[in-house]
C-alpha cells in the first residue's frame, strides 16, 4: 500500500454517483472534511455514469469495473457503497487485489455469506473494515465511557425503542428492494443492526430470550411509480435479552415514523440512568442527545468531550453536519487502524466482526419466525 504526503490515503469508491445515494451524501463529504484521505476514483454501473461522477467530483479515475478500480496504481484503498445484494459480487472482484477495503453494513444478506467474504479476505491478505459507525457516534462513546467509569453504578437494565422511518406502508422506487427479505437490507439488519452493534459494544454480548417479529403492512405502495409490492421482511422486531453481566435488555423496532417516541436507548444502573434520544431509529446517523443523572442528581444533558469522545477540537462535536461527521469519525478510525497510529479512540471492525454480528441478526429473525427466516438466510 502506498500513500501520498502526510499519510493521506487515496480512496476509490464503488457506488459513487453524480445523482445521489449514500456515497454522495456521506462518504464523499466525510473524506473531503478531513486530512487523512483524498477521493481519487469512482466505479459505477456503466462507463457513462462513472464518467459523470468523476466529472462532478473532479476525479482522475473512473471505471465500470470494480477490479480495475482496485488495481489502479493511483488508488490506495477501496470503499464499497452499493446496495447490499451487490456486495458479494463487487467484493469478489476487489478483495483479490489486496488493497484495504471498507464495505458498508450490512456486509451481506446473511452470516454465512459474510463469513465466506471474511475468509476470502484472509486468503487474499486484504485488510478489511465494515461501516458499523454507530459505535463512533460521540454520544455513544460518552455513554460507554461513563458506564465503564461507574457513573451509574452497576448496570441492571436497558431498553431500546426505535422508529425505522422506512419499512412502513409506503416506499419509493429507490428503496423498494429493501422490502424483499432476501435483500439483506431489511429493518432488522439496517437500523436495528447498526444500533445493536453499538449496544453490544457498550453493554457486552447478548443472550436472546424471547423474540417476536411481524409484518404489519404486507402490501407496500411505491409512491413515485404507483406500483404495489409485497413486503417479505418484518416491519416490527421485538425481543428480550440478557447481557453476560445479567442486565436485562428490552428492544422494539417498528417501521415508519410515529408521533410518539422515535428513538430511546436508556441504560439504568444502581446509581443513575443514561438516556440517548433522537428523531430516528437510525443511530448510525448520529442525530441523538445524551442525558443522564447520577447518585440522586437531576437528569441533564451531557455533552461529549473533545479528545475523549470524538476527535474534534475546541469543544465542537460536529464541525460538519450529521451524518457526515459520524462517517468522518469512522474514516479517522480506519486511518488509525491502517497506519498503526497511536490513538485514544477505538479503531474499525473488520469482516469477521461483521459476520458475527450478522449471526445475531440472523438469530433474531429465526427466533421471531418459527417457520424460518424471512430475510437473511432465505
Amino acid at each position: 500500500m502506498t500513500a501520498t504526503t502526510a499519510n493521506r490515503l487515496r480512496v476509490g469508491i464503488v457506488g459513487l454517483s453524480a445523482t445521489g445515494g449514500w456515497a454522495a451524501r456521506a462518504h464523499a463529504p466525510a473524506i473531503s472534511s478531513g486530512d487523512r484521505f483524498t477521493l481519487v476514483g469512482t466505479c459505477a454501473g456503466t462507463a457513462e455514469s462513472a464518467a459523470a461522477a468523476a466529472a462532478k467530483y473532479g476525479l482522475p479515475v473512473a471505471t465500470s469495473s470494480p477490479a480495475e478500480l482496485a488495481a489502479d496504481h493511483r488508488v490506495d484503498v477501496i470503499v464499497v457503497a452499493v446496495r447490499v445484494p451487490l456486495h458479494e459480487e463487487v467484493l469478489r472482484e476487489v478483495l483479490p487485489v489486496g488493497k484495504p477495503t471498507l464495505c458498508e453494513w450490512p456486509l451481506a444478506p446473511d452470516a454465512a455469506i459474510a463469513e465466506r467474504l471474511a475468509l476470502l479476505a484472509d486468503r487474499c491478505g486484504t485488510p478489511t473494515a465494515v461501516g458499523l459507525q454507530a459505535r463512533h457516534v460521540p454520544e455513544v462513546r460518552m455513554m460507554k465511557r461513563l458506564i465503564s467509569a461507574g457513573h451509574i453504578g452497576r448496570v441492571s437494565s436497558a431498553r431500546l425503542i426505535g422508529d425505522a422511518g422506512g419499512w412502513g406502508a409506503t416506499t419509493r422506487s429507490a428503496t423498494a428492494y429493501t422490502m424483499d427479505g432476501s435483500s439483506g437490507a431489511g429493518l432488522s439488519a439496517v437500523p436495528l443492526g447498526h444500533t445493536l452493534d453499538a449496544v453490544v459494544d457498550t453493554l457486552g454480548p447478548l443472550e436472546l430470550s424471547e423474540v417476536v417479529t411481524t409484518i404489519d403492512h404486507s402490501r407496500v405502495a411505491v409512491v413515485d411509480t404507483g406500483e404495489v409490492i409485497t413486503k417479505t421482511t418484518p416491519d416490527q422486531v421485538a425481543f428480550l435479552a440478557r447481557t453476560t453481566t445479567g442486565a436485562v435488555l428490552s428492544a422494539h423496532y417498528q417501521g415508519g415514523l410515529s408521533k410518539g417516541t422515535t428513538f430511546l436507548w436508556e441504560v439504568r444502573g444502581s446509581d443513575g440512568v443514561l438516556q440517548l434520544t433522537g428523531d430516528t431509529g437510525h443511530l448510525q446517523f448520529g442525530a441523538v442527545t445524551l442525558r443522564g443523572a447520577s447518585r440522586g442528581g437531576d437528569i441533564e444533558e451531557l455533552v461529549p468531550v473533545a479528545g475523549l469522545d470524538h476527535r474534534g477540537g475546541d469543544g465542537e462535536v460536529d464541525p460538519v453536519p450529521k451524518p457526515v461527521s459520524v462517517v468522518a469519525e469512522h474514516y479517522a478510525a480506519w486511518h488509525d487502524t491502517l497506519t498503526g497510529a497511536a490513538s485514544a479512540h477505538p479503531g474499525t471492525v473488520g469482516f469477521h466482526h461483521a459476520a458475527a454480528h450478522h449471526g445475531l441478526v440472523d438469530e433474531i429473525l429465526r427466533r421471531g419466525d418459527p417457520g424460518g427466516p424471512r430475510e437473511g438466510n432465505c
